[in-house]
């Protein structure tokens, strides 16, 4: 038998009767939808895109420049320190001449703000903890101030011995007060290389006597 020659398949026409129409039906359940379309219109809102977040700047296009795009900028907390302070710049450049004491006036108040608030916080964290009456009545042994200084026991204990360290002999052991320690270590008291000032002092002196004195020979002239 002979093979026909490929073509396109003819598909059969159907009558128009045989057609047939899908409808869609609502759920039973479905409100119909009357609202104007108006209402489902989203108003405006300028979002504004940060460059430390993800590299595009939109506030110059969305929110406006001059002093209340630079208002803003100063709203946002969440901002990089960074990004707010390049981005503040854009604004201050395309601010208009007649805002210019408008915006300035607003860093001044801003720079006055965080001025204060570092002086507060500053004296805030250099405060002395308030300290506790019980101790005034603490003891510590020598073993316990080598261990909390770092020092060598016979250090602690010579300066027992030499009262360079406030401390107290019960018996044959030393107990030192935690309120003399602290002051120790404020240098209150003066002890703390003596003995190194001492010869600062006399070479001082030496340096300010004549030659002749300094040598034990008599100047000449």
């Amino acid at each position: 038998m002979g093979r026909r020659a490929a073509g396109p398949r003819s598909r059969p026409q159907r009558l128009p009767e045989e057609r047939s129409v899908a409808y869609f039906e609502p759920p039973s359940n479905a409100q119909p939808n009357r609202q104007p379309r108006e209402a489902n219109r989203q108003p405006h809102v300028a979002a504004s895109r940060w460059p430390g977040r993800n590299g595009h700047d939109r506030d110059a296009l969305r929110t406006g420049t001059g002093v209340a795009g630079c208002r803003r900028l100063m709203e946002k907390p969440d901002t990089d320190l960074s990004a707010a302070i390049a981005t503040l710049e854009r604004h201050g450049a395309a601010v208009p001449h007649a805002e210019i004491p408008l915006l300035l006036g607003g860093l001044e108040r801003l720079r006055a703000t965080l001025t204060a608030r570092m002086i507060r916080e500053t004296i805030a964290a250099s405060a002395p903890a308030p300290t506790s009456t019980l101790d005034e009545l603490r003891h510590l042994t020598p073993a316990q101030v080598a261990e909390l200084l770092n020092l060598k026991e016979p250090y602690v204990h010579e300066l027992c011995r030499s009262r360079k360290l406030p401390a107290t002999k019960s018996g044959k052991y030393w107990i030192i007060p935690v309120a003399g320690l602290r002051d120790w270590l404020m240098y209150r008291d003066g002890d703390i290389d003596r003995a190194a000032e001492a010869r600062l002092q006399s070479l001082h002196r030496a340096a300010a006597l004549p030659r002749g004195r300094r040598t034990g020979t008599r100047a000449e002239g």
